[in-house]
């Protein structure tokens, strides 16, 4: 007889075999479920970064186009280079880093390009001969 037909009889073998049998199929459903759920997680993040893929080399070649981005970096590595090539370590800071008064003077040249186009004095100011104040 089969176990699922057999009728569970307190302490026989036929509800025990019934039990097993059950028990085993609630098992198998399970596990059968839980690999398809990886499975098809797996599956779902392998089509992400497949079409991140893509969509990352359509953004590029979109931005770049048919350029070939490494010769173009050597060549501005080149160009670096050759432009640093008559500095003795490969930096020359500007005089104002070792001359006070040559940092000064940039410093009120500055100040002076930066005020050129400003008003001195409050248009809308009906007060008189008082001087301008913030």
């Amino acid at each position: 007889m089969h176990a699922e037909g057999a009728r569970p009889v307190a302490g026989g073998a036929a509800a025990t075999a019934t039990t097993a049998a059950r028990a085993v199929r609630t098992a198998f459903r399970a596990g059968a479920t839980t690999a398809g759920a990886v499975r098809s997680l797996s599956d779902a993040r392998r089509e992400f970064r497949t079409g991140m893929a893509e969509r990352e080399a359509q953004l590029r070649h979109d931005l770049v186009g048919d350029a070939d981005v490494d010769a173009i970096r050597a060549e501005r590595a080149a160009r670096r280079a050759a432009a640093h090539d008559d500095e003795p370590d490969g930096t020359a800071p500007p005089a104002w880093h070792r001359d006070h008064e040559a940092r000064e003077a940039a410093r009120r040249e500055r100040a002076r390009r930066g005020w050129a186009d400003e008003p001195t004095e409050d248009p809308g100011d009906g007060d008189g001969d008082l001087p301008y104040a913030f």
